[in-house]
């Protein structure tokens, strides 16, 4: 019961949030809103060339506009991207493919959609909205007996808005921009992507998101912890002592700028000891996540630096779900102050 109300008010604020921002909204707009809510992209993606056709066709009729933000949350970790906005901010269209098709993992939710139109019957009953709880039926009996089908705004919403915009998972959202910037610069340079930040802070997430935008090669710090044999009282009290970095810069770190292929070991904490030996044929785009990434003790190749912040109190959480009661108490009593001082490197 806790969650259907907690679902409840998160949806009435985006709808609170889309009629602020589109007033003109009709009975069939706020249906396509539950509609997306509840069912994401994947309905629409039958055939990915198909797809593609149709996504070129609309960003290249859209005018560009800066009058809406770039993206709107709708909930249930979707965003619809607003394509003017974006060609106004020159996004490649193959890029916003890109993100589509990495958007289509999305269980249809058929009964969400019921619960929330509901909801809107309710509100609409309490004159919280002013929408005719009759034309809601009617269209909702109608996607029904179309066995579901997607529906389309309004005349009286395209009219107004012109609306021009695709639905992606919600992980792409604080990061369109960068991600556009790094497309761009890849189209005539390598470019280096160093990821450092508080522990729990999402670096190894935000490492994995660019792998599946970009197909890029990630090297993580976590393979250069420092041998037992090098662990002194002295080493150990630097900031980033832990990290061998001698052997990054001898094994990655000189190769980065021209893009040679080279090879590095995998130190494995479990084992202390080295496991493997990864061979290395660097992608256009190189990709360097783990705690101490921005050392001044790593040289020798240019790079974008990238720091991740977090609350503490959410990494607290974050950490105690991940690794446990036992290792977030590690992490408090040796780790914070480390990992804090890895800020003076950005």
């Amino acid at each position: 019961m806790a969650e259907l109300m907690n679902n409840y008010n998160i949806f009435k604020d985006i709808i609170d949030k889309q009629i602020k921002t589109y007033p003109y909204m009709q009975e069939q707009d706020i249906i396509k809103l539950a509609y997306q809510h509840s069912f994401g992209l994947g309905h629409i993606i039958s055939d990915n060339d198909t797809f593609y056709t149709k996504l070129k066709k609309e960003y290249t009729l859209c005018d560009k506009n800066n009058n809406f933000p770039l993206f709107e949350d709708i909930g249930n970790n979707l965003i619809r991207l607003n394509l003017s906005v974006a060609k106004q901010n020159n996004f490649s269209v193959d890029l916003i493919y890109k993100f589509c098709l990495l958007s289509t993992d999305f269980t249809k939710d058929n009964e969400r959609f019921k619960i929330l139109i509901n909801d809107i019957k309710e509100l609409c009953k309490t004159n919280i909205y002013n929408f005719n709880i009759y034309i809601i039926d009617n269209i909702y009996k109608d996607i029904i007996i179309n066995n579901y089908s997607p529906i389309g705004h309004s005349e009286k919403y395209r009219q107004e808005y012109t609306p021009h915009y695709c639905l992606l998972n919600s992980k792409f959202a604080p990061y369109l921009l960068f991600l556009n910037d790094i497309y761009n610069k890849l189209s005539n340079e390598y470019v280096n992507v160093t990821i450092d930040g508080r522990c729990g802070s999402g670096k190894t997430t935000f490492s994995k998101l660019l792998e599946d935008v970009f197909d890029c090669t990630v090297i993580h710090m976590d393979d250069f912890f420092l041998p037992v044999e090098l662990r002194t009282p002295t080493r150990l009290a630097e900031a980033g002592g832990n990290v061998h970095y001698e052997r990054f810069n001898e094994e990655v770190a000189k190769y980065l700028n021209q893009r040679n292929t080279f090879s590095y070991k995998i130190f494995d904490c479990r084992i202390m000891n080295y496991n493997k030996t990864v061979f290395v044929n660097p992608t256009k785009l190189v990709v360097i996540e783990g705690s101490y990434s921005h050392s001044p003790k790593i040289t020798n190749y240019n790079t974008i630096k990238v720091f991740m912040d977090i609350d503490t109190n959410f990494q607290k959480q974050r950490i105690l779900k991940r690794n446990g009661e036992t290792c977030y108490i590690n992490f408090k009593e040796k780790w914070t102050y480390c990992s804090s001082k890895s800020e003076i490197y950005c």
